[in-house]
């Protein structure tokens, strides 16, 4: 993530074209959630969340308010494989 030419992970990150969700933890230590900008910024076609109430590992921490977000976006991606 810090490099910021084209090799570096956000010129990768900006080519990604498929539904892609990022989530961040508002309470976490190891990335600052404030990045979530960067984020957007480098991947416009994915939806960012900042969950306020969550650290490092959302998924453990908060399961169902992680499936909240998870779930449509896996149901879109089905629509869209059976078309």
């Amino acid at each position: 993530f810090i490099d910021p030419g084209p090799t570096g992970l956000w010129s990768a990150a900006g080519r990604v074209s498929c539904p892609t969700l990022v989530i961040y933890g508002g309470r976490d230590r190891l990335v600052d959630p404030r990045r979530s900008r960067r984020a957007a910024r480098h991947m416009p076609h994915a939806q960012i969340v900042t969950l306020p109430r969550v650290g490092h590992v959302a998924q453990m921490e908060d399961p169902a308010l992680v499936a909240r977000f998870v779930r449509p976006l896996l149901a879109d991606a089905s629509r869209t494989a059976d078309r």
